[in-house]
């Protein structure tokens, strides 16, 4: 549990007093510079040629921390959904290494869901408490991220990090601060300075978390603009409106404000604006192109269907992590439809489970886990140094 300047970190996605004050200083929204960009990614883009972002200014004050334990700086203006202050977890390592960590935890799309999901960083503690492994575990000689500094940004904003919408309403539950994506910046302003000399960045989450990941991977990437961001997404999967319906694709980008961020940033590369999903994956894995970039995804996760079983029969079906909405089989069928798409990506790798569990990174699994006889821990060293592992599973 968290406690007065430490904490303990984590959160299985399916699911402290404060320390230094935040800067006031404010970023504009993420948006590309390259007139390219503003009609999408198109053909002539090859995987050593990345789109040219605007470097994101950052002026804040570093973090505080020490090696080896979990120190937490509140942010007074970055906010939960709920309106109460969020803030960074830092844990210092002894490389010149960050790996930046969102913490998953649902999502808040309808009364059942904003209910069951934390709005506020105590409603995270068990979350937190609950996974301190995997790539979180410095005793683990095997980790690959053992030794590296870590920003552990928590999640209470019900948006998946994505949000870019202080003034969101959820019919049949109210008011509510969907500024995922407006806290990472703030966040940003201060991790920044705090790393500056890094050599590598890893940008890593599970569930929630691995969907922000996606919705901020340009956005950290012009926060670091001499370095290639490494990308690493646990249990966010790119599926189609068989999965994550076009009314649920709809809300989400209406309630997260998304035309003002990762959508426009995607451009003509995402033309339907609800049905954009698979459609972003793959701006990513083309924009992302020149360097290796991984997606864990069970092929059956029944936590996620679950999630996205909230959209189906036009937005009126409910939560039911017993009986999901979304069939293992179809769900299966997508994220296999995903990986094929992926072929002119080859530096784009993926992780492949048969199960249906939900979350690998932060639990022992990341150890022992398999898909086609590849270990998760060796396939996610690779792309942490540099190499594409390839597709494993199925």
């Amino acid at each position: 549990m968290p406690t007065a300047g430490t904490s303990s970190a984590a959160g299985r996605g399916s699911a402290g007093s404060s320390g230094t004050a935040a800067s006031d200083a404010s970023v504009e929204p993420s948006a590309p510079a390259d007139p390219d960009l503003d009609a999408g990614i198109d053909d002539t883009h090859t995987p050593d040629a990345m789109p040219a972002f605007p470097p994101l200014e950052t002026h804040g004050a570093p973090l505080p921390g020490s090696p080896g334990t979990w120190t937490y700086t509140e942010f007074p203006d970055a906010l939960c959904r709920d309106g109460s202050a969020s803030g960074v977890y830092t844990n210092l390592g002894t490389t010149n290494k960050l790996m930046i960590f969102l913490e998953g935890g649902g999502r808040c799309a309808d009364e059942l869901t904003c209910a069951a999901f934390p709005a506020n960083i105590s409603g995270g503690e068990l979350i937190r408490a609950a996974a301190s492994g995997g790539v979180l575990d410095r005793s683990r000689s095997e980790n690959p991220v053992g030794t590296w500094n870590i920003a552990y940004i928590p999640y209470c904003t019900g948006d998946r990090h994505g949000g870019a919408n202080p003034n969101a309403n959820v019919p049949s539950v109210g008011a509510q601060k969907f500024v995922g994506h407006l806290n990472l910046q703030k966040f940003l302003d201060r991790i920044v300075p705090t790393f500056r000399d890094s050599t590598d960045v890893l940008l890593t989450g599970i569930s929630a978390g691995g969907f922000g990941v996606a919705y901020n991977a340009v956005l950290v990437q012009r926060a670091f603009p001499n370095l290639k961001l490494k990308i690493i997404i646990d249990s966010a999967p790119f599926v189609s409106t068989a999965v994550f319906s076009a009314c649920d694709q709809e809300r989400t980008r209406t309630f997260y404000n998304a035309e003002q961020t990762f959508l426009g940033v995607c451009g003509a590369a995402c033309p339907n604006p609800n049905e954009y999903w698979m459609d972003y994956g793959l701006f990513l894995a083309k924009t992302f192109g020149d360097r290796p970039t991984g997606l864990i995804s069970s092929t059956e996760d029944a936590v996620e269907r679950a999630l996205f079983g909230i959209g189906a029969n036009d937005c009126t079906a409910q939560f039911d992590l017993l009986n999901p909405a979304i069939s293992a089989d179809t769900f299966r069928a997508d994220v296999m439809a995903y990986r094929a798409k992926l072929g002119p990506f080859p530096n784009s790798s993926t992780f492949y489970p048969e199960t249906d569990a939900h979350t690998f990174i932060v639990f022992d699994e990341f150890y022992t886990a398999k898909a086609g006889g590849v270990r998760l821990v060796d396939w996610f060293r690779k792309i942490v140094n540099g190499e594409s592992p390839g597709h494993a599973g199925p």
